[in-house]
């Protein structure tokens, strides 16, 4: 009998070997370098309107939306 027959096959719920998520993230860095290469007209397109959703979308995920302030501001009133 072969070493190999003896062994088990791996368990479905183990991580991918190593060198298989290496080629995975190399195969989706080609595929999107070629997908934005190609497309970078429509890309450059729509920058602006990106780059100005960007704003209201900082200020609100950074900056905790405008209900919320810190405990030395409940004393006074912003008018």
């Amino acid at each position: 009998m072969s070493e190999q027959s003896t062994r088990t096959p791996p368990a479905t719920g183990d991580p991918p070997p190593q060198n298989l998520r290496w080629a995975w993230w190399g195969f989706v860095a080609v595929a999107g370098f070629f997908l934005l290469y190609e497309h970078l007209a429509h890309v450059i397109e729509w920058l602006p309107w990106v780059l100005l959703l960007a704003c209201p979308l900082l200020h609100v995920f950074m900056r905790g939306g405008h209900g919320s302030h810190s405990d030395q501001d409940k004393g006074h009133r912003h008018e």
